[in-house]
């Protein structure tokens, strides 16, 4: 839990969808956890947002989802991203700098939103909640290790 993951808009988010259903469970530790628990009391989301603390073993809670959100504001490669299309979870994330359009591509590019923008972000939850594409395998086959190692040994060819 921190400032950069901004799941501060994920929970506020919650509180702004169309089915009121909806549950949160957020995995992990971190300095924003007691601002986190204070938002959650604020928007009166306590019975609906669930504080599971880190996990080893997080696969579990990302297959079972029916979706996982993202709403940082900067990130490496977004590795929870490929997790939960691998499982065949769907996925929302705020289109950042790098990482989250190189895995969203094609029909799932839709389901970028404008960082820092709620509305955006609860609209596209909305629509990811309602219909969402197929998670096919070729989804991530660019990530994949083979792929990779396999596109190293080409450039390295190349080269000597």
């Amino acid at each position: 839990m921190s400032e950069e993951k901004n799941q501060a808009m994920i929970i506020k988010a919650l509180g702004k969808l169309q089915d009121k259903e909806i549950n949160l469970v957020l995995l992990g530790d971190g300095a924003e956890m007691a601002k986190l628990k204070t938002l959650t009391q604020e928007m009166k989301l306590t019975s609906r947002i669930y504080f599971l603390g880190w996990k080893t073993n997080p696969y579990p809670y990302i297959k079972n989802a029916s979706l996982l959100v993202s709403a940082s504001k900067n990130e490496g490669m977004p590795m929870t991203l490929l997790e939960a299309l691998a499982l065949k979870t769907p996925v929302v994330s705020t289109d950042i700098l790098c990482g989250p359009n190189e895995i969203l591509t094609a029909e799932f590019s839709h389901f970028l939103t404008k960082p820092l923008d709620l509305d955006d972000f609860v609209q596209k939850i909305n629509q990811a909640l309602i219909s969402y594409p197929i998670i096919a395998e070729s989804a991530i086959e660019k990530f994949k290790v083979d792929t990779i190692v396999n596109h190293y040994l080409g450039i390295i060819k190349e080269i000597v």
